[in-house]
């Protein structure tokens, strides 16, 4: 006789089945287990469980419809709501209280850079090269300088302001006084929390954060260090009238010149926080005193 077929995934020897004699009822397969498997899905945190049973039964024919009259249990799926914003990723609302106009809501600017007088641009970064900014919501205007001073001339003071006006509109329900007042108490969310910024990596120490009531209808001060390849005193107002949202940056630092002229950044100073607070200061209230006595700015 030929020798048996072998089984190439077990050993002893494959063992087929009998033959079924033909009109008897299929052979009725065991489980291994008679036992049950439970699967409980959590849903939502609600405490919620659903539990699947399987049992084996050696006396019924495995079939895949239920019972009848078997109750089918039914799963209500907790409500859900949008989550709130986190205040990092913009969640702050604003004061109430400053949401309301003061007067007419600004729509337009013919030339931004001419809000920030000369005279005050000349003593903060004399010798400026400019570069103004155009737009119709946002403008940047930058100026930046750099000269020698002391006796010897020997100490390089470099100074840079930059100034950005933006004009915000209405969206939806929310008016564009209310956009511009969520964008400063944002601003000022970040001015208090420095360590969940992005910006805390180049900061060298404390941020000093300070109100400034009377200049617009909101306003707030800071001051910090920067620090990159040398030490810089950075001064920033934020600043709101209305539905304009103005910030100037006051930046620079003082160092020496080697013997060939040379920076030796590795040494900068920062800029003292009395005069990059102040010369922000300065800029700010000429912008916000130069929107409020503009008549084609609200037209």
């Amino acid at each position: 006789m030929p020798e048996q077929e072998r089984s190439p995934w077990s050993d002893p020897a494959y063992t087929p089945r009998p033959p079924v004699a033909p009109g008897a009822p299929p052979p009725r397969r065991r489980f291994m287990i008679p036992a049950l498997l439970a699967a409980v899905v959590l849903l939502g945190g609600t405490g919620i469980g659903v539990a699947v049973l399987l049992t084996g039964d050696k006396d019924q024919p495995r079939t895949g419809a239920a019972k009848p009259g078997t109750p089918v249990p039914s799963v209500s799926m907790p409500p859900t709501t949008m989550p709130s914003w986190p205040a990092e990723m913009g969640g702050v609302q604003p004061d109430p209280r400053m949401t309301t106009p003061t007067g007419p809501e600004f729509t337009q600017i013919e030339n931004a850079c001419a809000l920030f007088p000369a005279p005050a641009l000349s003593r903060l970064v004399p010798g400026a090269t400019g570069r103004p900014g155009r737009g119709t919501e946002e403008w940047t205007c930058a100026w930046k300088s750099a000269r020698n001073t002391g006796d010897d001339r020997r100490t390089r003071l470099n100074r840079e302001l930059t100034a950005t006006i933006t004009i915000k509109r209405a969206s939806g329900q929310r008016s564009a006084t209310y956009n511009a007042a969520k964008q400063i108490a944002q601003e000022r969310w970040w001015a208090r929390h420095p360590g969940s910024g992005p910006a805390g990596a180049w900061r060298s120490g404390p941020v000093r954060y300070q109100d400034l009531p009377g200049l617009g209808d909101e306003a707030f001060v800071t001051y910090a260090v920067q620090e990159l390849v040398g030490d810089s005193g950075v001064g920033t107002v934020m600043a709101r009238v209305r539905n304009a949202v103005v910030e100037v940056t006051f930046k620079g630092g003082s160092n020496r010149l080697d013997e060939f002229g040379d920076e030796v950044f590795a040494g900068q100073r920062a800029m003292p926080e009395a005069t990059a607070r102040g010369g922000a200061r300065e800029l700010a209230g000429a912008a916000t005193a130069a929107l409020l006595a503009c008549n084609t700015c609200t037209t």
